[in-house]
């Protein structure tokens, strides 16, 4: 939980699939929000919390901090400019941004310069891991930028994240994400081909995505659907490990 000092309120743009599961994530932590995004229906569980919503992202040119989240690079153009235009009627402080959104590298310099005409200190920061990893502040964060810029993030993404990495300059973070995903993507459409095989071939998918679990073809695809939890599988010959209750 961050402590009294480091309660700044924070914009959050975009509050999609993930983005909603992060800022809840937040919320639980402590954090107070402003929720900005055009569609009524994601703000309103938001607004139903008594959290303080928003359309326009130029509404949260008033924070001192500000997450994008939104679903591509057109979007990242639009929010971007319409934080940076509400500017004149906020207060003269000092603003920091972290593009958390997959996309290229170059949009996010070219966004990079655009909010730093207008002082804002900006930094990329995808991240992985999926929406329950989000809700539960597992995701794992690729950061470019200025060290010195994301330290102003530090506390807000080790409530979000288990493991942080810095990769480099501004860009080099969404370049990693996007070298992971190639692999993640590639491996997964694999899986579903060999699943679909041995549905062929008269075998189990589920029973083979167990032993694969626990042999070299381990995947993202052999994780617990819906958990992302590895299973720890029952073969033959053992029994399930029983846990000690909690005192």
């Amino acid at each position: 939980m961050p402590d009294q000092a480091d309660r700044t309120e924070i914009a959050f743009i975009g509050v999609g699939s993930i983005g909603a599961p992060m800022a809840h994530r937040l919320l639980d932590q402590g954090r107070r929000l402003l929720i900005c995004d055009p569609l009524a229906k994601a703000r309103a569980p938001f607004a139903a919390l008594g959290v303080e919503v928003a359309e326009d992202p130029a509404a949260c040119s008033t924070q001192a901090l500000v997450l994008f989240m939104v679903a591509d690079d057109a979007q990242l153009r639009m929010a971007a400019e319409a934080y940076a235009g509400g500017l004149a009627a906020g207060p003269r402080i000092e603003r920091h941004a972290a593009i958390m959104s997959t996309v290229l590298p170059e949009t996010v310099v070219e966004v990079g310069q655009l909010l730093g005409r207008a002082g804002i200190r900006i930094v990329d920061a995808p991240v992985s891991g999926g929406s329950v990893k989000a809700r539960d502040g597992t995701l794992s964060i690729m950061t470019g930028g200025e060290r010195c810029d994301l330290d102003r993030f530090k506390s807000v993404f080790a409530d979000l994240a288990s493991v942080v990495f810095h990769c480099g300059p501004l860009g080099s973070g969404l370049t990693v994400k996007i070298l992971n995903n190639l692999v993640g993507v590639t491996n997964l459409f694999l899986f579903s081909e060999t699943m679909a095989v041995a549905k062929r071939l008269g075998l189990d998918p589920a029973r083979l995505a167990q032993i694969m679990e626990v042999s070299s073809g381990r995947n993202v695809g052999t994780l617990v659907p819906g958990t992302g939890r590895r299973a720890r599988p029952c073969l033959p010959g053992t029994a399930p490990r029983r846990r000690s209750p909690v005192r």
